[in-house]
């Protein structure tokens, strides 16, 4: 019925705020309790739990049987410590297939009720890197069900459309509101308006999410129609083609192109996991079920040096290689060591046909394989002091070849083709930097690693003898994106900033090159395009739907509706004009620019 959500980075201020809530003697009762529990396990378990929590706490609400019941999931760093304390609190546990449940002692009920600190928990599990409480146990064996079965929110279509839309900036609250469903309980809604009666179908769907910016609290409310609208101004009136794959399209456009024809195709995955690959001209050549959703750009490589190419590409798990008719390459798909953290990149030295593929995973190791999903002889596989999730970049510098990237954790590395540390970075990035820049020099004096502060306004720049330069930008950023452009004709790759209300445009030593409003926008994508006569930013917004087509004097020419992917720029029909890929839920379609 309802779900709601806060993220937690100070478990300590959380606990200390949620227990100030009670009256004194409750609080007196409160701490005695826990006194007592720390008592029993012979250690202070309380600050252990505390600080064990992770990064959120999640609230469900369910109607069984005509009364409200719901579930808590508490995120932990550690499984064994959550055990131990359930262990210490619980009077009795029982098992439910794989799951070992345990019943809460009563004088323990309340322990855990951040949301509602009247909310007693009777029963609780750990499972997959969280503490789960629950009401009573009906709502267990909903859940131990949903888990059996495969019948919860990750899987569930309907409710990861409205997230993928709604969901898609970080937030510190969230609130979701199955209208529909509440329809038929005794629940109040989260709007109570004489204007928007909850009885008729005026919204199927609402969410509430809010988000801490400097000294503000910005809020957005999103409802969904309880039927549909189309509009058919996009993919009508200006569309060469449209193609409808009848299911949600969920990356990007790629370009392919057939080795036969030399025409150039176009490939992208559903929601389903299917692979598409359609025509120029929008016709489907085939479709391909795939294990697991696509989280890197689709490379077309010539793994034969024979001038008949494949799309190679990675899921969390998989490296992939598939040829112009759907096929798998002979041993494709290939397991990786770990899961895969950062889309997989391809690097070939001195541009010859022999790439290189580059991934970081999850065992906190970067690897290279050649395009036969081998590792690379004679490659040292590379150890990160924390998990790597930007991309890793090549450059050429002087007779020396040199891979870089950055760690979660700000730290930067830069190494060998051989996979040898070539410098120890004493100066960091900030941390969970997605995006960063190689400004290339003639030596290693004056190439550097550049990337965008936003948290403090800067353009900064850490040179490969590690020595750190930054540059004030005037604006305000705080929670901006970053992309890497050519702006002007100085053939010098440019800054292009994006976010919630705003696109600037800097060059390298941060001066400003345009700059564009729009208060009711959060853009969550930009990139420059370049026409016969003109560049663009395309600025998505994927909350609204739209892309904002902005000059680079940052005057806004043209707003193209019913948007929800990162638009793509090229020329489609090798004629020498540019053409626009667009989508809209499981609609692609062309348009020219104009």
């Amino acid at each position: 019925v309802s779900l709601m959500g806060i993220s937690v980075s100070e478990p300590s201020k959380l606990q200390s705020q949620f227990e100030h809530k009670f009256s004194d003697s409750q609080q007196e009762e409160f701490s005695e309790l826990w006194n007592n529990i720390n008592d029993s396990a012979l250690f202070n378990i309380k600050h252990d739990f505390i600080e064990n929590i992770s990064s959120e706490i999640l609230y469900a609400n369910y109607w069984i049987n005509t009364s409200s019941q719901g579930i808590e999931a508490i995120t932990v760093n550690n499984t064994e410590t959550t055990d131990q304390l359930l262990h210490t609190i619980s009077d009795s546990t029982f098992a439910s297939g794989e799951l070992k449940i345990y019943h809460l002692a009563k004088i323990n009920q309340k322990l855990f009720s951040y949301f509602n600190y009247q909310q007693l928990f009777n029963y609780a599990v750990v499972y997959n890197d969280a503490l789960f409480l629950f009401t009573n146990l009906d709502v267990v064996n909903l859940f131990t069900t949903s888990i059996s079965s495969g019948n919860t929110l990750s899987k569930n279509d309907d409710f990861l459309n409205y997230a993928n839309d709604n969901f898609t900036q970080e937030s510190n609250f969230m609130y979701f509101e199955n209208t529909t469903a509440l329809k038929n309980t005794s629940l109040s809604p989260l709007i109570n308006s004489v204007y928007i009666d909850p009885n008729t179908d005026a919204i199927s769907k609402i969410s509430l999410t809010a988000k801490n910016s400097r000294e503000l609290m910005q809020v957005r409310i999103n409802t969904t129609h309880a039927i549909a609208v189309e509009s058919s101004e996009s993919y009508s009136s200006k569309a060469l083609w449209t193609y409808d794959a009848s299911d949600k399209i969920i990356t990007e456009a790629n370009i392919f192109v057939n080795h036969i024809t030399q025409e150039n195709e176009i490939c992208f995955q559903t929601n389903g996991n299917n692979l598409y690959l359609i025509s120029a001209t929008g016709n489907l050549l085939w479709k391909k079920q795939l294990n697991e959703k696509i989280i890197s750009k689709i490379f077309t490589v010539d793994l034969f040096k024979n001038n008949k190419y494949q799309l190679l590409f990675n899921t969390d798990n998989y490296l992939h290689l598939i040829d112009r008719n759907g096929n798998y390459v002979q041993g494709f798909p290939v397991k990786t060591p770990a899961k895969i953290t950062s889309p997989v990149n391809l690097i070939n030295y001195d541009n010859t046909k022999d790439p290189r593929i580059f991934i970081a995973c999850a065992d906190k190791k970067i690897y290279n394989f050649s395009l036969y999903g081998v590792k690379t002889e004679g490659f040292s596989t590379l150890n990160t002091d924390a998990i790597v999730s930007a991309p890793i970049r090549y450059c050429h510098v002087g007779a020396s070849d040199y891979l870089a990237t950055i760690d979660v954790e700000g730290k930067p590395y830069v190494f060998s083709r051989k996979g040898e540390g070539r410098i120890d970075f004493k100066n960091k990035v900030i941390k969970e930097l997605q995006n960063f820049y190689l400004q290339v020099g003639n030596n290693i004096d004056n190439t550097k690693l550049v990337f965008v502060d936003d948290k403090n306004n800067l353009l900064t720049k850490i040179s490969f003898i590690d020595k750190k330069e930054t540059l004030k930008i005037g604006d305000e950023l705080s929670g901006f994106q970053t992309q890497y452009n050519l702006i002007n004709d100085d053939t010098q790759e440019d800054v292009v900033v994006y976010g919630n209300g705003a696109v600037y445009g800097y060059d390298l030593f941060s001066n400003k090159l345009f700059e564009s409003f729009n208060q009711q926008a959060i853009y969550s994508n930009a990139t420059m395009i370049e026409t016969n006569s003109s560049s663009y930013c395309l600025a998505l917004d994927s909350i609204s739907h739209k892309i904002d087509k902005i000059t680079t004097e940052g005057k806004l020419v043209q707003t193209i509706t019913n948007v929800t992917q990162k638009p793509l720029s090229v020329n489609l029909f090798k004629d020498g004009k540019n053409y626009l890929l667009l989508i809209n839920a499981s609609k692609i379609w062309c348009e020219e620019v104009n």
